[in-house]
């Protein structure tokens, strides 16, 4: 079985698989709008907090929330882009 972590903890030009989504209805339904679901294939383009995330070829800030939790699957490769 893979690993899991929170998306905001991946390094940058990280990629992983996100595996599960955690929160209230209205809030995950929001990260789905904007193509954060389970499935979705995320790169990461700046570490820390707030964290900039890629994901179907849109970059947006992503803050850490203590009421939506985001886990992630590294997938192992980074990008060869600078």
């Amino acid at each position: 079985m893979s690993r899991q972590l929170p998306i905001h903890l991946l390094s940058t030009r990280e990629f992983a698989r996100i595996a599960e989504m955690f929160g209230p209805q209205n809030e995950v339904h929001r990260l789905h709008e904007l193509g954060l679901c389970v499935g979705a294939e995320v790169e990461m383009v700046r570490e820390g907090e707030p964290c900039i995330v890629r994901v179907q070829e849109k970059e947006f800030c992503f803050r850490p929330s203590r009421s939506v939790s985001v886990l992630v699957e590294p997938l192992g490769g980074a990008s060869s882009e600078p």
